[in-house]
């Protein structure tokens, strides 16, 4: 599994947003030139935000971007899922059709695991957290 661009450049514009909550609209070019992200790239990662409501947009002048939840209330799954689609480590994990030695192949349990393992961790892991190892 590899996180793509898009994956990693939505969480470092949520982390953002997050250590901004409660402060207002941050506008998308301070985030874009924060996180040394193309303005126009970012525009298309807030718009699947906005779609899943976890940031709204306000318009106007002093607007921006701003997350709707609390930052303890918005998990990396949150996030990430919605941008990576499935993160499983190999595709027989949720197809096991894929392949046609899934019954009887002594390592996917492995692969299993360690996706379930993945998986927990971005369910259970806030904005908040990662703000607070950031502060």
């Amino acid at each position: 599994m590899k996180i793509s661009s898009r994956g990693r450049y939505i969480l470092r514009a949520m982390i953002e947003l997050g250590l901004n909550y409660g402060k207002g609209p941050i506008s998308l070019k301070y985030i874009a030139i924060n996180q040394n992200i193309s303005e126009k790239y970012l525009l298309q990662l807030m718009s699947v935000m906005r779609r899943i409501g976890l940031v709204r947009l306000v318009k106007g002048t002093g607007g921006g971007y701003m997350i709707i939840k609390e930052p303890n209330k918005i998990s990396l799954a949150q996030i990430l899922y919605p941008i990576e689609g499935n993160m499983a480590l190999i595709d027989c994990i949720n197809d096991p059709d894929f392949c046609i030695h899934s019954d009887n192949c002594l390592s996917r349990p492995v692969w299993v695991e360690l996706s379930q393992l993945i998986r927990n961790y971005l369910e259970s892991t806030t904005l908040e957290d990662i703000i607070n190892k950031y502060k």
